[in-house]
């Protein structure tokens, strides 16, 4: 990510200056003007605002190396935001699918419990074995078990997850579309 450098050097500024208006470490811009290391979304919207304000026509007429610098960074910046969609993309399809395996567990476990209290209510007015009983006795508690694993609180921790996953891909997007 040369570009990164180029737009640092353009400005005037060190490492450490550009580091703390785009709120990374020294160490993590270094990384990345040598390639190694790939920019957080929130830093990367800022080297945007940099690198449109390079674009405004009164300083892109006094440096070449910077236009050509960015077009290249547009590539790059490009097939990063692209990979980090993708990544986006598959932990939300992770996230939706614990949801919706919680919401199955959960919806059993529920169906468990109505059917143990029927045969409860069957056990009072009818003699029921050991065995019949010690086996609904063993679902009643499994039951319990996958509801107390799955309650909604964690769904929503889940979806919520799900929701600002989806914002971060959103964000990515924007930035997408005004490089292209």
């Amino acid at each position: 990510m040369n570009w990164v450098k180029n737009i640092r050097e353009n400005f005037g500024l060190t490492q450490s200056q550009l580091a703390s208006f785009i709120e990374v470490s020294k160490s993590t811009l270094a990384m990345a003007e040598t390639g190694t290391r790939l920019l957080p979304t929130a830093a990367l919207l800022k080297l945007n605002m940099l690198e449109a304000h390079l674009q405004q026509p009164r300083k892109m007429a006094t440096n070449k190396i910077v236009q050509q610098a960015l077009q290249k960074h547009n590539s790059t910046l490009t097939k990063a935001i692209n990979y980090k969609t993708k990544e986006l993309a598959y932990q939300i399809a992770v996230h939706k699918n614990k949801v919706d395996v919680a919401v199955k567990q959960h919806t059993q476990a529920l169906q468990a419990l109505v059917l143990v209290q029927a045969m409860t209510t069957v056990k009072q007015t009818k003699k029921i074995n050991k065995k019949d009983a010690a086996w609904f006795r063993l679902l009643q508690i499994n039951a319990m078990r996958t509801i107390k694993n799955t309650h909604p609180m964690q769904q929503a921790q889940w979806q919520s997850k799900i929701d600002g996953l989806q914002q971060e891909a959103t964000a990515l997007q924007t930035i997408l579309e005004t490089l292209v």
